[in-house]
């Protein structure tokens, strides 16, 4: 599918701080819109090799980034739709370890606000998903 490039402006709602909590409508395309997972068939999404492990990655989110929470999901054959929950502190769980030890990786604090939090899990997903599709 060929895609008009036009000026596109932000959608952003002016003055929102979007490092703070809440649910987030996230959108990933791949490069130049390539049909990289899968293809539509009588309607349906049919995933390829890609397309599974780009849904292993999305689903991985909340292992990584535990104050994250992932709600519904789609996976179209060069996007990705996906909302996700973020929250002040990481969910409770068997996910947390001992209140001493202060990180779960180099990028997530245990005990922080989700201050750039988005940008954090874009970085990590999308080069994930570029390696298993080259």
């Amino acid at each position: 599918m060929d895609y008009p490039k036009h000026n596109r402006h932000s959608i952003r709602l002016q003055g929102y701080d979007y490092a703070q909590p809440g649910v987030y409508f996230i959108t990933i395309v791949a490069h130049d819109r390539k049909c990289l997972f899968g293809e539509i068939v009588n309607g349906d999404m049919r995933m390829n090799e890609c397309g599974e492990m780009a849904q292993q990655c999305w689903l991985e989110i909340p292992n990584h980034f535990p104050q994250t929470q992932l709600d519904e999901y789609i996976i179209m054959p060069d996007h990705i739709h996906g909302i996700i929950i973020i929250y002040d502190f990481p969910m409770v769980g068997a996910k947390i370890f001992a209140p001493t030890i202060r990180t779960i990786s180099p990028i997530v604090p245990i005990i922080a606000p989700t201050i750039r939090i988005i940008a954090p899990i874009i970085r990590t997903v999308t080069p994930t998903i570029r390696t298993v599709t080259q």
